[in-house]
């Protein structure tokens, strides 16, 4: 009987190490730099270039580059693309995870 509780106390050490080691590497991960993009906003234009907003805010007016014709929203917010460069004639909806080939100059983030 003895033998079992010094097996089952080896044991028990044995995942407590285990589960130190995953707290430490848990911690060590989650100190990602305060500049790490989560969220991130793609567009393409028409000369061939692209952008990216990183962790776009809710509320703003963004301007994109002149000639903007794709988008892809990987935010959690929706995306308004707009006509012109001051977000005031709203073209299209672009829900999070979605991607649209449309000619657009701004885009404004809502949690709606």
């Amino acid at each position: 009987m003895r033998r079992k509780a010094v097996h089952f106390s080896m044991r028990f050490v044995r995942l407590a190490s285990a589960a130190v080691g995953v707290t430490a590497a848990a911690t060590m991960a989650g100190a990602v730099p305060a500049t790490a993009a989560t969220s991130v906003f793609y567009s393409s234009s028409v000369a061939g270039g692209s952008g990216q907003l990183n962790d776009p805010k809710a509320g703003p007016c963004y301007t994109v580059a002149t000639g903007s014709l794709s988008a892809r929203n990987n935010t959690s917010m929706v995306a308004h693309l707009y006509t012109d460069p001051f977000c005031s004639t709203l073209r299209i909806r672009l829900d999070p995870g979605n991607e649209v080939g449309t000619v657009f100059g701004s885009v404004r983030f809502s949690a709606e």
